[in-house]
């Protein structure tokens, strides 16, 4: 069959660096080593993959090259030498690898011990019944890590395997090849890992869980009641991601997903009809959500609203929406022109008033002189209050009067002084001039009519 298999030169160097990494290699490391463009490279393992001889499978792939004479000298190296003699071993009937649970492998040849063969056998019985691996370790004591791959080692009916590769053994089975396989078609229904919450395994059947099942109905109902996630989670104390995949699980109305299809499942009992399952599908769309969103959206920015005027603290503590939230919606509603941040550090909404104060503010640069503490603008204010009411002062006789210390007295007036709003003359006072003076004042109004509008 081999001398048959017609291959190009190319192909008999792909083969040869097969056999000589000993694994299978990406297509790009291929041409990278045979100096080869990606494209021929790509054609010519796909065309040795189409016989299935050679695909994937390193033992087969070098029997195959051996009848065919293309490996010569390069067949020299330790890893090639032992995987040819496995290859043959395997090919003569000899078990290859380790021992099989309850047995020993003699000179190729597995022999199983007399007090493990009932046990094998009632395993392979239970399993084939339908019973759960669970199970099955308390009836006769085997872990589910040594069942898992107990039943599926065709050693145990006189078979070997060699690199996915089963053939005839030498030794003789302790169990029916046709219970073997029924066995193998169990493993195909529904276990152990394939009972999702609500569900437990008995027989290769998915039956409701007393307690979960419970759980799953109130589930359904709630959202046929078009309850949110959050709040379905939040119920029944588990992730709203959680409750959003078992909502869209077909598993629950014993449904299975067939080429895009939904079919019955005669394996599983359902939960709820599939009209309910049907119906909490529609309760929620991707329209929904979006919808759900925006509304909840709006409620905070309505919210957001009410609590103005006030400072980014007060906002927080009013509102009850996180730091997060509250900046997020300031900048939403201040980048449609809504709100005005005054020389107070508070957010006013913009109306005529708050506009006209705002136009003055900026005309004489007020917001360089924005503290950043709510101490720092109540000094600020006082000492400006100060000179308004009782005339030009210096910076000593200010700070006993306003109760402010002297060097952040001087601060302020320097800071009044390097933006216009003040001038020191000869005297070494501080004078607010006549055209600030009506300034301030008119800005004062403004702001106490803009506070009690809407305090």
């Amino acid at each position: 069959m081999g001398k048959s298999f017609q291959i190009s030169p190319l192909q008999r160097r792909i083969l040869k660096l097969y056999i000589q990494t000993g694994r299978r290699l990406e297509k790009s490391k291929v041409a990278a080593e045979l100096g080869k463009d990606i494209g021929s490279v790509s054609r010519s393992i796909d065309a040795l993959e189409s016989n299935r001889d050679l695909k994937r499978d390193f033992a087969a792939t070098f029997l195959k090259v051996e009848e065919m004479g293309l490996f010569e000298e390069e067949r020299k190296t330790p890893t090639q030498t032992m995987a040819a003699t496995r290859a043959r071993k395997f090919l003569a009937g000899n078990h290859v690898g380790s021992a099989p649970t309850g047995g020993k492998v003699e000179e190729g040849v597995i022999s199983f011990f007399p007090s493990w063969v009932p046990r094998i056998r009632r395993a392979f019985r239970l399993r084939a019944e339908g019973c759960t691996y669970s199970e099955i370790e308390e009836e006769i004591g085997i872990p589910q890590g040594k069942l898992n791959y107990m039943l599926h080692n065709p050693a145990y009916c006189g078979k070997v395997r060699h690199k996915g590769m089963v053939g005839d053994g030498k030794h003789d089975g302790i169990i029916s090849e046709d219970l073997f396989k029924r066995v193998q078609h169990m493993e195909k229904q529904y276990g152990d890992k394939d009972a999702c919450y609500g569900f437990k395994a008995v027989r290769g059947r998915l039956v409701p869980k007393e307690g979960e099942a419970e759980e799953i109905e109130e589930m359904f109902l709630m959202r046929l009641q078009k309850k949110p996630y959050r709040k379905i989670g939040d119920h029944l104390n588990c992730e709203w991601t959680t409750i959003q995949w078992r909502i869209s699980n077909p598993k629950y109305a014993g449904k299975k997903l067939v080429d895009g299809k939904l079919v019955d499942d005669p394996r599983i009992e359902p939960i709820v009809d599939f009209e309910t399952w049907k119906e909490a599908q529609e309760a929620h769309t991707f329209e929904d959500m979006i919808t759900e969103r925006k509304k909840k959206g709006a409620d905070n920015k309505r919210k957001l609203w009410k609590a103005l005027p006030g400072a980014y603290d007060e906002l927080v503590e009013n509102t009850r929406l996180t730091a997060t939230q509250v900046d997020y919606y300031l900048r939403l509603i201040k980048d449609k022109g809504r709100i005005v941040k005054l020389y107070d550090a508070r957010w006013y909404p913009k109306d005529e008033l708050a506009l006209e104060l705002q136009r003055k503010l900026n005309k004489k640069n007020w917001n360089s002189l924005l503290p950043q503490s709510r101490q720092g603008i109540e000094n600020r204010d006082k000492l400006l209050l100060h000179l308004l009411s009782n005339g030009p002062s210096s910076p000593t006789p200010t700070s006993r009067k306003t109760g402010i210390s002297r060097h952040i007295v001087n601060y302020w007036f320097r800071k009044f002084l390097a933006d216009g709003i003040v001038e020191q003359r000869s005297d070494c006072k501080y004078y607010i001039p006549d055209e600030n003076a009506r300034f301030l004042q008119t800005a004062q109004k403004l702001l106490e009519a803009v506070r009690n509008q809407y305090s």
